[in-house]
């Protein structure tokens, strides 16, 4: 690809270029004030400077004599790095750090605190003088104790399996029906029969939906946003679910093919859902605890689910709303 530059063939255009770069990026406020400060000092000598600028005679000699080994060149009046050049260097005995490498290799997930009383009980064995859990924590982190789990390829390859960066919620608050959905789980066994109903409701409008299925794969949960999607009244913009298995691949592709934003909880973060797991209670106590005898047909059971849900969304007193849905 050929890239263009404005300028180009004018005299003295790069050198304009390279000295604005300079100015703007590289020279500090502080490094063209103490210019300032050298090139008035030569004009009206020590005497003025240091009554104007309130200097050392020292400091501007130095930074003087700094220009002019330099070309002029202005970046080296910046400040220095002021960070020790002789760091403290841990003293780490080699065993306990062997130890934590053997421990994490065996166990990639175990943390500062759940190594400690181990190696509390490998120092006490070997009469030396136990740690932190802090300086566990930086051993880990100083020495990279980090063992990712590995797969092979077809081709005999071990290649280090990659983990997405999820998309948070964070600060994001919806304003109106179609702006944000939660979605969620359930499963019931009936006579070692079990079955998985997947539930979903409108953070603002308080719309809700929920469709049972045999299995819980990501193949059902698309199935389900595209029975949500034919029903909810309006275009939906964002989608919030746990982190679980189903709500990976088909139906993390089918919401990005439709431009769907798709919010991960945090793991262990229920609350995230929160609207979700209420309806969730309020399905289970008001319509499955009592059609259990309808889990051997799932047709049925759905149609019955169907009714349901009408009433519930169109006739049913709401707490959250305090009218009756029409």
């Amino acid at each position: 690809m050929q890239v263009l530059r404005k300028f180009y063939g004018v005299k003295g255009s790069w050198s304009f270029y390279y000295w604005s770069v300079r100015m703007t990026y590289l020279v500090t406020d502080k490094a063209k004030w103490r210019a300032k400060v050298v090139t008035f000092f030569e004009k009206y000598g020590l005497e003025a400077t240091e009554e104007a600028f309130s200097v050392k005679k020292s400091s501007i000699y130095k930074w003087r004599k700094l220009l002019k080994d330099n070309q002029g060149r202005l970046e080296v009046l910046n400040d220095k790095s002021k960070v020790s050049k002789l760091k403290r260097k841990p003293n780490w005995d080699p065993r306990i750090v062997n130890f934590i490498k053997d421990l994490r290799e065996q166990y990639p997930r175990l943390g500062k605190a759940k190594i400690k009383p181990f190696l509390d009980e490998f120092c006490l064995k070997n009469n030396l003088k136990t740690i932190s859990e802090s300086t566990i924590y930086r051993i880990i982190t100083n020495k990279k104790f980090f063992f990712h789990p590995r797969k092979i390829t077809h081709y005999g390859k071990i290649v280090k399996t990659e983990y997405r960066k999820k998309l948070r919620r964070k600060g994001y608050q919806p304003e109106y029906p179609e702006d944000l959905l939660q979605i969620d789980s359930i499963t019931r066994f009936k006579d070692g029969l079990k079955r998985y109903i997947l539930t979903a409701i409108d953070c603002e409008g308080e719309f809700s939906f929920a469709y049972s299925y045999s299995s819980l794969s990501s193949k059902s949960a698309q199935d389900f946003f595209k029975k949500l999607e034919s029903v909810f009244p309006f275009k939906i913009k964002a989608v919030q679910t746990d982190n679980g298995l189903e709500f990976e691949k088909y139906f993390r592709d089918e919401l990005e093919k439709r431009g769907i934003t798709h919010f991960w909880n945090y793991p262990k973060h229920f609350q995230m859902n929160a609207k979700t797991e209420r309806f969730n209670r309020t399905l289970q106590e008001e319509f499955l605890d009592y059609h259990t005898h309808l889990f051997y047909d799932l047709n049925e059971l759905n149609q019955k689910l169907m009714e349901w849900l009408l009433f519930y969304n169109t006739q049913r007193l709401h707490y959250s709303t305090t009218k009756i849905h029409y």
